[in-house]
């Protein structure tokens, strides 16, 4: 049984937010979602509140301030900010802490609601500041723009009910009827691919729970704002690595129109807004950051109707949610923990009966007899083994590109759906040709090692790196000769084309 991963969360909330199930702003079935993990990874959550009142019942830590913790013990920061902006507001030392800690490779997951609420705990920190609207006054820094109203016919609602069953109301949140979300989608050798945060297995996450009245995240116009550690002058968003990376929307939802007979709430607008804003920081080595319309969807007040749903749809709803939360831990991991993700998924698809039953024990001590087709159909079948976008991340990035990192400059946009392309010329050879028989070496390279699944093999396969080499060397030399007999036959289609055209 190869081990799960642990990923270490400091979970911080503030006013009216709770750790506890005496309160509907509770965190608690996310707590207990993460920490039962799944086969991927399991959470170790560290609860803070910044009170003392009895919202603070279940916080592992209350009254808690970044000054006073050690940070460095943790992946991820998960931030709930429920205090609007008067009530407790970080100060600048705690700033600086958190932006440090996002300086050294920490993820950051940060979300509010309607208005301010959030701003006391996440306005100010960078990044966070600037892909969601934190801000509801008129002394509002003008780079900040101003977030969504609770009750006029602006605000963001996306309460889903059955249809005919009466006005909509604020307890429809609490039902297994969720929102419809729209996703991002890259473009991906012809097919399309989603971001990881929303990849479901081989499925797509389309499915929130909804909420009245939710915040909203957007893309910055103003990319060269910087901020202060220890009198330091950092850059907001970076090009350590140009062109700078910018953060994405990566899913939208809608807010439906409603006359007011139809709402307690009066009239709505139809609109879309930004659900999920997020930065991969990794391109510029510093830490990613994930920030959500609403921590409605992350509460039990909205949870507790998919959790006792009696429904398929429901339910369906409700692994959906729950892999998102899942998906937001394992983004966020700074990369050399994703390195340890990486050895662990592909150790475990190595050992995947569908595609250990094809692979060829007589090339383990000797590849050059490894042919492009046999590569490539084992890293077809690792591929479908494991569909979802993070083992192709990883496989891209900790796979391929911490090996070969020329061919990852040159071609990794053309690899990666998730990098920006800079390269307007197709590429002349299919890009799932090169990724599987590429897969295909790694496999083949893990296998001849980890001949047998044992405790001294998995901690081997999972603490050291993976010679795999001359495998990967094979799969280098039959793409290039595959390469050359292409770029031949393209000779021969051209001349012959020249050579029809001169005659007609």
């Amino acid at each position: 049984m190869i081990p799960q991963a642990t990923i270490n969360v400091l979970m911080v909330i503030d006013s009216r937010g709770t750790y506890s199930t005496d309160f509907p702003f509770s965190l608690d079935t996310l707590v207990t979602l993460l920490r039962e993990g799944n086969e991927e990874a399991v959470f170790t959550v560290t609860r803070a509140h910044r009170g003392t009142d009895d919202y603070a019942k279940g916080a592992d830590i209350k009254g808690f301030s970044f000054d006073d913790h050690p940070l460095d013990r943790y992946h991820e920061l998960w931030l709930f900010g429920v205090g609007r902006k008067p009530e407790n507001p970080l100060r600048d030392s705690e700033i600086e802490r958190i932006s440090w800690f996002m300086q050294q490779g920490g993820g950051v997951f940060a979300t509010g609601d309607h208005e301010d609420m959030g701003w006391a705990l996440c306005g100010k920190i960078p990044r966070v500041r600037s892909m969601r609207k934190w801000n509801w006054d008129d002394d509002t820094d003008p780079n900040d723009p101003i977030a969504p109203p609770e009750k006029a016919p602006g605000r963001h609602d996306t309460v889903q009910r059955r249809y005919g069953d009466g006005p909509f109301t604020l307890d429809d949140q609490s039902d297994d009827i969720p929102q419809i979300i729209s996703p991002h989608y890259y473009r991906d050798d012809g097919r399309s691919a989603v971001h990881p945060l929303l990849t479901c297995g081989a499925g797509v996450i389309t499915h929130f729970p909804d909420h009245p009245h939710e915040g909203d995240c957007y893309v910055p116009t103003n990319l060269t704002r910087t901020f202060l550690i220890s009198g330091q002058e950092y850059d907001e968003y970076p090009t350590t690595h140009p062109p700078r990376t910018v953060p994405e929307v990566v899913a939208w939802s809608t807010s439906g129109s409603r006359p007011a007979d139809r709402d307690d709430k009066g009239i709505l607008d139809a609109t879309t807004f930004g659900a999920v804003c997020a930065y991969d920081g990794h391109q510029q080595d510093v830490g990613r950051v994930v920030v959500d319309a609403t921590w409605h969807h992350f509460f039990g007040i909205n949870l507790k109707g998919f959790a006792a749903s009696q429904t398929e749809p429901g339910r369906q709803a409700y692994r959906e949610i729950t892999q998102y939360f899942m998906n937001i831990g394992l983004w966020l991991l700074p990369p050399v923990a994703v390195d340890g993700l990486w050895r662990r998924a592909s150790l475990a698809v190595r050992w995947h009966h569908q595609v250990g039953m094809g692979l060829r024990t007589e090339f383990y001590d000797d590849p050059s007899g490894l042919t492009l087709d046999l590569l490539r159909s084992t890293g077809q079948s690792a591929l479908t083994a494991r569909p979802d976008a993070f083992f192709r991340l990883w496989v891209g990035r900790h796979g391929i590109g911490a090996r070969f990192p020329r061919l990852w400059e040159i071609w990794g946009d053309t690899l990666d759906p998730w990098l920006p392309g800079t390269d307007p010329r197709p590429s002349p050879l299919p890009v799932h040709l090169v990724l599987q028989t590429l897969v295909g070496a790694i496999v083949y390279g893990i296998a001849a090692t980890n001949r047998e699944l044992t405790g001294e093999t998995i901690s081997r396969a999972l603490n050291t790196d993976q010679p795999g080499d001359p495998f990967l060397d094979r799969a280098l030399t039959v793409l290039s000769e595959h390469a050359t007999a292409t770029a031949g036959r393209l000779g021969e289609l051209t001349g012959s084309l020249t050579a029809a055209r001169n005659t007609s």
